[in-house]
């Protein structure tokens, strides 16, 4: 029985809370909340959206969408003269850490590769 134990804590338990923080719909807590497009971070294989409340650097628009919990969203995209414009959409949570928004004339597919507080990446 001691030996049992000193295996779990020496193998088993340093894995317990090292998987994502999810929530019954699988997906990750940290997803719910306003995403900005922070393209000065993107690398040529991945996207990086930060919070709305981000401190960014000036731009000429920057596209982003805020999850809400229950499946709905808002897309925020750039408008022609360099505004922005907002429209409802949804969002689901999918098998293989895909992230879905639809909006009326589009679907956007991400795969997440990670999300915590400061940060959103998604595969190019």
């Amino acid at each position: 029985m001691g030996k049992l134990l000193l295996t779990f804590f020496l193998f088993g338990a340093p894995l317990i809370g090292c998987q994502d923080k999810q929530n019954k719909n699988g997906h990750p807590e940290e997803l719910i909340g306003a995403w900005v497009h922070a393209h000065e971070d993107d690398t040529d294989e991945v996207r990086v959206y930060r919070p709305a409340s981000y401190d960014f650097p000036p731009a000429r628009g920057r596209e982003g969408f805020e999850i809400k919990a229950g499946g709905e969203c808002i897309y925020h995209g750039i408008a022609p003269a360099d505004g922005s414009t907002s429209e409802p959409a949804s969002w689901s949570w999918e098998e293989g850490g895909k992230l879905v928004i639809r909006r009326k004339d589009r679907e956007m597919v991400m795969e997440v590769l990670s999300v915590d507080k400061e940060m959103l990446k998604v595969k190019k």
